[in-house]
């Protein structure tokens, strides 16, 4: 729509995810395919899509926000941080394939108390990640 309504892709900036705390031994095949199917296909399909138009038009941005639990095994996260290493290892590997015509850049942020995060964390563990953390926000 947006290459319909704009008449090329410039920049594509994928950004959406989820995740739900649990331990291993009570992670779901169906978490597991939801978060895979957000955080990394999400990307995929996204990506795809924009793709095309950004080779016709020889150039293009691909964006994606991975995060730090991709490259750490976080307790509680296995789904999450699979899918998040999974979206680093796509940039990675739409960057070798599309070059130089199309940049791909991936973000991979640490703790970022966003509504999701929120949603998930009591305040004490709030706190104890904010002690990681030198600037204690």
């Amino acid at each position: 729509r947006v290459h319909a309504e704009r008449g090329r892709i410039d920049v594509v900036i994928a950004n959406a995810g989820i995740s739900v705390r649990h331990s291993i031994l009570d992670l779901t095949e169906a978490d597991v395919r939801r978060t895979l199917d957000v955080n990394l296909m999400g990307v995929l399909a996204l990506w795809r899509h924009a793709v095309p138009h950004m080779l016709r038009e020889g150039r293009g941005v691909l964006l994606a926000t991975a995060s730090v639990n991709g490259s750490r095994g976080y307790p509680l996260y296995a789904d999450y941080n699979a899918s998040k290493a999974g979206v680093a290892s796509l940039c990675q590997t739409f960057a070798v394939e599309l070059s130089p015509l199309i940049r791909t850049a991936c973000v991979a942020p640490g703790a970022v108390l966003t509504p999701m995060q929120r949603a998930e964390y009591t305040d004490a563990m709030l706190d104890e990640v904010n002690e990681r953390i030198p600037a204690r926000r």
